[in-house]
């Protein structure tokens, strides 16, 4: 099963938020360690139309920015 399949799979069953964060963290962190940032970055974003009152989610987002992403 793709990362793909398991988060549709989240909405289409309406599981959790948590569950639905869980899977996108797994996903952003596989993206990452495959120093594939932009990806991650763009993971982080489409994350944030469901996971936007969720504070860790946010914070995680922002250290992720701090981190990986420059300014040119």
């Amino acid at each position: 099963m793709t990362f793909e399949d398991k988060i549709r799979g989240i909405w289409e069953r309406e599981d959790s938020l948590e569950e639905e964060k869980e899977a996108w963290i797994e996903y952003i962190n596989f993206e990452i360690s495959q120093k594939m940032l932009k990806r991650a970055k763009l993971l982080y974003e489409r994350g944030l139309i469901s996971l936007d009152k969720d504070k860790h989610f946010r914070l995680s987002y922002i250290q992720f920015i701090e981190k990986h992403m420059k300014d040119p």
